[in-house]
């Protein structure tokens, strides 16, 4: 027979054992809590990942489909400027003769300057403007003036109702010009200056998408040409 300290001893050390062991299996809860905490967050962050890639391509093939359907339909009737979807969905399809914005590459200088301070063209964008077209070179869209110009997102966002660089026109067609360009044209004056007023092109045209929540989308560019079909200039 063992000593009765013997004993104690040994139940000592045994429930020493177990008070080691509960920590660890604690631990070893928490390690796992904290490995599953951080999958579900990069499980969820994957989702919202897809989910935002899914609402992406379902923007961008309603806007394929947008301006696909324009030029069908500027080819169809040559002189109707707005349509309905033919789903039914409340959206329709508006064609802006750019003949009535301000041509980024082609305007009167001085249309140019009241552009640039009704958007709030940084100082020295419209110079690094000019320094760039004196290479000879021209803007391919609305972005290469935002990148020159370096001119703010929120501003950014206004040109598509305000210019183009497809017209080739030197002034703007009052008669096709939203209100916002009359506006910059006029500079507060009753009447657009003569030296501002040019013609409209007949066949160049901005498509604008509006969305079920009456939203304009800038979707493109499409052109009719003389033969009577229909091309996309440019896709947003």
């Amino acid at each position: 027979m063992q000593p009765c300290g013997t004993k104690i001893k040994q139940r000592l050390h045994q429930n020493g054992r177990r008070g080691f062991a509960l920590p660890v299996v604690l631990a070893g809860l928490l390690l796992v809590t904290a490995l599953f905490a951080t999958a579900q967050q990069q499980t969820l962050g994957y989702l919202g990942q897809i989910e935002a890639e899914r609402r992406a391509l379902v923007r961008m093939d309603s806007q394929r489909q947008a301006i696909d359907l324009a030029v069908v339909l500027l080819m169809m009737f040559p002189d109707q400027r707005e349509f309905a979807f033919p789903d039914d969905s409340g959206r329709t399809l508006l064609l802006q003769d750019v003949g009535g914005l301000i041509d980024l590459n082609t305007a009167h200088p001085d249309l140019l300057d009241r552009l640039a301070v009704a958007i709030r063209v940084p100082k020295g964008g419209m110079e690094r403007l000019r320094s760039w077209r004196r290479t000879g070179l021209r803007l391919l869209d609305l972005n290469d003036f935002v990148r020159l110009t370096g001119l703010p997102w929120q501003q950014a966002s206004r040109l598509p109702f305000l210019a183009t660089v497809s017209s080739g026109r030197f002034g703007i067609d009052p008669d096709t010009s939203p209100q916002g360009v009359l506006d910059i044209a006029r500079d507060r004056g009753s009447d657009v200056p003569d030296q501002f007023i040019d013609l409209p092109t007949s066949s160049v045209f901005a498509v604008w998408l509006i969305d079920e929540a009456d939203r304009p989308i800038h979707v493109g560019t499409v052109q009719l040409q003389p033969n009577g079909d229909g091309r996309i200039l440019e896709f947003k």
